[in-house]
């Protein structure tokens, strides 16, 4: 809604709603309801329970009402007034009258709080609501964006936490009555932690390189900056974050399910869209015409760190999980495997060279590369 659109007769009415809600709810705050000052209806009076009923009813028609008259086009001011009247002259102060109604002396005073208790509850839910979409409406696309971009950076954030404190020694296998599981223990963890630690090489960074383009590429977006080529980059955005956060679920069930590969795999899949993200964002956004009319910012160098810190491990797709070890994703098998020395064994070539290792090389970054953060910036 544009606000040349709003005509002086629907602001007034909604300026009386929300004056009218005020007064109302201040009506209903909670005190003793054995004292305050209603006379006891007669025993021919009908129950203010079906006026209360009447009234919720009504105010959900009329905000149902309300609600479809402002987003169906064409809009019509002249429809909302009609609309906020009839809430402002019987909606809400029969709601508010039949609370008040219900007392102690006709029910009891626990019911008569709790009635109370509703009501208010209800008015200030429809509140909440309202700021909401008013904190959305003045927001506009780029608060938006930033916003579900960090819910989407926090949920990564969240699998990543879960997996790394996830101990593969504390999986039992229930279905296992004689023992073997017990007896093999040790061999699966073995297996298990080497997979965790070799995945989490890759998992631990996407959410910092996410970091960095949430914090250098979108949270400097204006509104006055969005061109049509620019919106259009957006949403392409929100898809990425959303698919990257589904892969990192994807990957930690595969780890705690016994796929080994299929952890490997998905995590793959997160590390690669999280690559198309950063390079996404890389010349920030702002229209084709006005790139390479700035020198490099402080910020383009940020995200440029952040792509090399993303690309610097990978996953290792040639792994095959051998048949001892995919024993351990059936559960209730009960076979005697040697899966420590299978593991032990298996040899895993890395820029020419041949390595024994315990875990799956994930890639070829050295400690020595560092541990850069980006949670700084």
């Amino acid at each position: 809604m544009s606000p040349g659109s709003t005509t002086p007769s629907c602001a007034a009415a909604l300026a009386t709603t929300l004056a009218l809600i005020d007064q109302f709810t201040a009506s209903l705050v909670p005190t003793d309801p054995r004292h305050h000052g209603s006379a006891p209806s007669s025993p021919e009076a009908p129950s203010p329970l079906l006026l209360l009923a009447a009234a919720a009813k009504s105010l959900k028609a009329q905000v149902t009402k309300l609600s479809l008259l402002t987003v169906t086009a064409p809009f019509t001011p002249s429809a909302v007034a009609t609309t906020l009247q009839a809430v402002n002259d019987s909606v809400l102060p029969t709601l508010v009258t039949a609370a008040l109604l219900v007392s102690a002396d006709g029910f009891t005073a626990s019911f008569a709080t709790e009635c109370r208790a509703y009501v208010t509850e209800a008015t200030g839910r429809v509140w909440q609501d309202c700021d909401v979409v008013v904190a959305f409406a003045e927001g506009g696309i780029p608060m938006f964006v930033v916003s579900k971009a960090k819910q989407w950076l926090e949920l990564m954030k969240d699998a990543v936490a879960e997996l790394q404190q996830w101990d593969p020694e504390e999986e039992v296998d229930e279905a296992d009555l004689f023992g073997d599981a017990e007896a093999n223990a040790s061999d699966r963890a073995t297996i298990s932690a080497g997979v965790k630690d070799q995945a989490l090489k890759v998992l631990s960074r996407i959410p910092q390189s996410v970091h960095v383009v949430v914090k250098q590429r979108l949270e400097k977006v204006r509104q006055q900056q969005l061109s049509s080529h620019v919106r259009a980059r957006l949403d392409p955005t929100l898809a990425r974050l959303s698919s990257i956060s589904d892969l990192i679920d994807e990957s930690a069930e595969g780890m705690y399910m016994g796929n080994l590969e299929l952890c490997l795999k998905k995590a793959g899949e997160a590390r690669a869209v999280t690559i198309e993200l950063v390079e996404h964002a890389l010349h920030g956004f702002i229209d084709d015409d006005q790139r390479g009319q700035e020198k490099e910012s402080q910020e383009d160098k940020y995200v440029k760190r952040a792509l090399d810190w993303i690309r610097q491990v990978e996953t290792n797709p040639t792994w095959k999980s051998t048949p001892d070890q995919e024993t351990y994703a059936r559960p209730g098998n009960i076979r005697q495997t040697n899966v420590r020395q299978t593991w032990k064994s298996q040899q895993c070539r890395f820029n020419g060279r041949v390595t024994p290792s315990r875990s799956i090389p994930l890639g070829g970054v050295s400690k020595a590369s560092g541990g850069l953060l980006y949670r700084d910036y």
